[in-house]
């Protein structure tokens, strides 16, 4: 609609009616939203399923105030950067992120089926229970669980085609490529005179297109965007959910598997997670929960990273591979070749897995008094492997006489490392809970908290290798392969805390709140 600034238009808005009723996951406990005071923002499924995402931090984009969501890149298995209330710090800016209570190191652990309900603390109040780790904010994720009388077997797919949006164009076609570089060469010198056509005569610019049709690998015309890049990219994604519950026990599971590819080869991204969630009442006043979550993933790339960027940079008038399919040139005199280093130069794998437990029992001695009880394992790996071949360069005609080898690309070399990562988390969390008269409510809340992290590497970097060696053979010939470097790295961090914490609200609310 377009306003002519003279008629009268009449905009009439439409009711919005928020459910004051509705629970938010706070630290350590819960409220009603009509009794939150602190800046918190909560976003649920129905929001986040309608996101079409490979990511759960990508989801977020433009959800919640406060919340800023940057995408650096598109590519598969890319993230996204998540801050709360900007930069807050010289240092790291990333919130403190909990699933189900379990602190995880990214939004992208979680699959975005798997999420009930977000609620992100974004002032000092309401982030201030959970002390220094929460100085960015803090984000709180609630996993899907299972309801008594509810039995369901749900499946979810979805296979989609992404292609890029646009591309910058540059004068990379023959006549502009070279009548620019013979004008920057030209003016660069101090525009002397006769130097107009310093680097390619006017002859040679004139009768370049004639002299291809001929001569197609002396005078080339190559498309490297086509040779690069693809116009479509397929992604696929399956989740499947299992959900049953009675009075006794409830459970809820879910098994994701998701497979995305880049618009150029040899780039690739594969995950696999599992989780669940059981609660089991073994009594009145005993309760219990064992949930655990799985994850694994692999990356693929190439070693020469995107090459995107070279894809429509690239002139034309140099030539990737000749037209039996062997390597080219590419850019005279260097033998740059970015699409000899994306085919043929090796690729860089990285494998990650990441297992976690929460085991909880909850006793109620008396009404209104709850006793909780959690330890939280987490084990993880990741392996990163990177195997980097010598890409030689023959002559066209001449094929057994080799004009060099890929710029970046004259040896064979092969890296690997190796990180492990373990944590463990124990509370202990006493919570009273006590209503008076349907409208005075008083809740008090002590724990203790205690948790470790150990965090192992290991890498191995021989260079100059005349053959596809194993690892296994490298560390057992150290001494005699050349350039051989071995690192490792370890540190060890341990936090304990004690939480007392006290609310108590009638018409108004007040909160006090400590942490040791």
């Amino acid at each position: 609609m377009v306003w002519d600034g003279k008629s009268v238009v009449n905009i009439k808005l439409k009711e919005d009616a928020v459910q004051l009723e509705e629970t938010v996951v706070i630290g350590y406990g819960s409220v009603k939203k009509k009794d939150l005071t602190g800046a918190v923002g909560v976003i649920n499924s129905s929001l986040i399923e309608k996101q079409s995402t490979s990511q759960l931090s990508q989801s977020l984009q433009g959800l919640i105030p406060g919340l800023t969501v940057t995408r650096s890149s598109s590519m598969p298995g890319a993230s996204a950067t998540v801050q709360v209330r900007g930069v807050t710090t010289m240092s790291d800016s990333s919130p403190l992120i909990l699933v189900d209570g379990m602190m995880v190191s990214s939004l992208d652990n979680i699959a975005s089926e798997d999420v009930q309900q977000i609620t992100v603390l974004k002032d000092a109040a309401s982030a201030s229970i959970y002390g220094a780790r929460a100085a960015a904010g803090v984000i709180l994720i609630t996993t899907k669980e299972a309801t008594e009388g509810q039995l369901s077997i749900g499946y979810n797919g979805e296979i989609s085609l992404s292609s890029p949006t646009e591309f910058p164009k540059f004068l990379t076609d023959p006549y502009h490529y070279m009548t620019m570089y013979n004008e920057w060469s030209w003016n660069d010198a101090g525009n002397p005179a006769g130097g107009e056509f310093a680097n390619y005569s006017q002859d040679y610019i004139d009768n370049y297109a004639t002299n291809n049709r001929y001569d197609p690998i002396q005078y080339p015309i190559y498309d490297w965007k086509d040779a690069i890049l693809s116009n479509t990219a397929m992604r696929h994604k399956h989740n499947l959910t299992m959900t049953y519950g009675n009075k006794v026990i409830k459970s809820h599971t879910s098994a994701t598997y998701e497979n995305a590819d880049a618009i150029y080869k040899g780039s690739n991204h594969e995950r696999i997670s599992i989780r669940s969630r059981n609660n089991l009442k073994i009594s009145d006043k005993l309760s219990g929960s064992i949930d655990f979550s799985v994850r694994y993933a692999t990356k693929n790339d190439p070693t020469s990273g995107s090459p995107i960027r070279a894809a429509y940079m690239y002139p034309s008038i140099y030539l990737g591979l000749y037209p039996d399919g062997r390597v080219g040139p590419g850019k005279d005199g260097s033998l740059s070749n970015t699409l000899a280093a994306l085919l043929e130069g090796g690729e860089k794998k990285t494998v990650s897995n990441t297992m976690t437990g929460k085991f909880s029992l909850s006793y109620k001695p008396i009404k209104d008094l709850t006793l909780t009880a959690n330890l939280t394992p987490t084990v993880g790996t990741v392996s990163i492997k990177e195997m980097k071949k010598a890409i030689p360069v023959y002559d066209a005609y001449e094929t057994d006489v080799m004009l060099g080898y890929v710029s970046g690309y004259t040896s064979n070399s092969l890296s690997e490392e190796r990180r492990n990562i373990k944590s463990l988390e124990k509370q202990f969390i006493a919570t009273y809970d006590k209503t008076f008269s349907k409208v005075h409510n008083f809740n008090a809340m002590v724990g203790y908290e205690d948790y470790s992290y150990t965090y192992e590497t290991m890498s191995v970097t021989p260079a100059s290798l005349a053959h596809t060696f194993s690892m296994r053979f490298i560390l057992a010939r150290a001494g005699s392969v050349p350039n051989f470097g071995i690192g490792s790295r370890q540190c060890s961090v341990h936090i304990r805390s004690y939480l007392p914490q006290i609310f108590g609200f009638e018409t108004g609310r007040v909160n006090l709140i400590e942490r040791i």
